[in-house]
């Protein structure tokens, strides 16, 4: 099976994809290990079951009928590159089949895909270091994965964690800083800039916080999505009233800001007008 382009550990999945019936009937059903029955099936690995009529004698040499023998493992005969492949779900890293988009079940995105589900179902479980440890390694893995392509995924990733609980908000602050000397665009690092910012106030750091949002302000002062993001930012820190007369600027701004922090800064002084 190597011979034919699979990976030892495809090969060695398809090999198990014979041994789990037998092992299933020796655990389950308490019958004999049947090793030269066991044999006569890994000689079929590959085997095109398809001009193989249900009463022709079966290819494994038993001398029974197809139907009576291998007929309903037949699916267990094929030989696939992701075979002994472990995917646990999709969206984080990978979007479709994972067949028509990694090369072989040992792939890194594979490894990815799976911590990022890995962690998720600890931090559900109350285990918030694991669910760290786990994003942690898809971070040192995305930084040898082939040009760092999904390194920023893994980040935000771990970000998102950080900022989700308080025990991790320091740690989160040097990953947003990471994230910010990675961003592609003004919106993409002041987003990051504003991040920073409430996870500053989250560890008790608010002066430090506030400077960083002057520091956003000096750098970027045509980005207005900021100043929507300190206005939150106020609200949440007990400043309600100058968070309102930020909202109400940019409202009447309408005109001279973007659309998006027009309708964003609309809602919210809708919402808490209303309150």
């Amino acid at each position: 099976m190597e011979g034919k382009g699979l990976s030892r550990h495809a090969a060695l999945g398809c090999v198990a994809g014979i041994f789990i019936g037998f092992f299933h009937e020796a655990l389950f059903h308490k019958k004999i290990f049947d090793k030269e029955r066991y044999k006569c099936r890994l000689r079929l690995l590959g085997t095109d079951f398809g001009k193989v009529g249900r009463n022709d004698p079966c290819p494994c040499g038993s001398g029974l009928k197809f139907k009576r023998c291998c007929a309903n493992a037949a699916d267990h005969f094929k030989i696939h590159k992701l075979a002994g492949a472990l995917c646990l779900g999709q969206g984080g890293y990978i979007l479709g089949s994972p067949e028509f988009i990694v090369e072989e079940p040992l792939d890194p995105l594979l490894k990815l895909e799976n911590r990022v589900h890995i962690a998720h179902y600890l931090e559900e479980h109350g285990d918030i270091q694991g669910a760290r440890q786990s994003l942690e390694e898809n971070v040192v893995l995305a930084e040898s994965y082939q040009d760092g392509r999904w390194l920023k995924n893994a980040l935000q990733d771990l970000q998102l964690l950080c900022m989700n609980h308080r025990s991790l908000q320091r740690d989160g602050i040097l990953t947003t800083e990471r994230l910010m000397a990675l961003a592609d665009s003004d919106d993409e690092r002041g987003n990051y800039w504003c991040d920073k910012a409430d996870l500053l106030a989250g560890t008790g750091r608010v002066e430090e916080a506030e400077q960083e949002f002057r520091n956003l302000f000096n750098a970027l002062p045509h980005w207005h999505f900021g100043r929507y993001r300190y206005a939150l930012f106020l609200e949440e820190n007990v400043k309600k009233e100058e968070a309102l007369i930020i909202l109400r600027e940019l409202v009447a701004a309408k005109k001279k800001i973007d659309d998006e922090t027009y309708r964003a800064a609309r809602e919210v002084l809708r919402d808490w007008e209303k309150a």
